[in-house]
């Protein structure tokens, strides 16, 4: 595969169900048939593999490296060492690169053969979140007076509306579920659910990418 001319990157975010702290927190362990045990799925490529990618980009929530899943994310580590990566990881935030999103993240990029990585350092946020709403928005997308009391009164919302609004101009983390119980943001004098395209903006997509 001409791995002495190109450098093959192999990216891997296997599902977050099972360790989110979201979720049931069932776990990743090699062999439980959980969906996030999906990982041990990239130990049988790796070892099918007749030469190795030169890098690996590993990407999932925090608690991947938590209290309950630590133990099995070292037995991973152990299997890339012993094939030849020099492992580096670091729990790193959407809002520290550009992003205003309060989005934390544990990444590790794993290097084949004696190399050193470091990750980017931290920018300055030039963006809050009002610079990516649209200017124009369709009705729908604007809560009446009683989807706001139902959020407020709601035993999910009861920190109360601002929490689920922009705070410092940041957006808290967007998640999967969304599309049942979507973000909303305060818009002088009326509040309304974020639309796709600003959803998109947030994960620094381009405008209807997701179409």
């Amino acid at each position: 595969v001409d791995t002495d001319k190109y450098c093959y990157v192999m990216t891997y975010s296997f599902p977050c169900q099972d360790l989110s702290l979201a979720g049931k927190q069932k776990g990743m362990e090699k062999g439980s048939g959980t969906r996030s045990g999906m990982l041990w799925e990239v130990e049988r490529i790796l070892d099918e593999c007749t030469e190795l990618p030169q890098v690996l980009l590993m990407e999932n929530v925090p608690e991947v490296i938590g209290s309950k899943n630590i133990k099995h994310f070292a037995k991973w580590l152990e299997k890339l060492e012993s094939l030849g990566y020099h492992c580096y990881w670091e729990v790193l935030n959407g809002k520290d690169y550009g992003v205003p999103q309060n989005r934390e993240r544990c990444f590790m990029v794993s290097v084949l053969g004696d190399y050193y990585y470091e990750f980017p350092q931290k920018i300055e946020l030039e963006h809050k979140l009002k610079d990516l709403l649209e200017n124009e928005v369709d009705e729908k997308y604007y809560l009446s007076d009683r989807a706001i009391k139902g959020i407020i009164n709601s035993k999910f919302n009861c920190s109360t509306l601002e929490a689920r609004t922009e705070k410092d101009g940041i957006m808290p983390t967007l998640c999967a579920r969304d599309y049942k119980d979507p973000k909303i943001v305060a818009i002088p004098s009326r509040i309304r659910k974020l639309t796709p395209i600003e959803c998109e903006r947030l994960q620094t997509m381009p405008d209807n990418y997701t179409e």
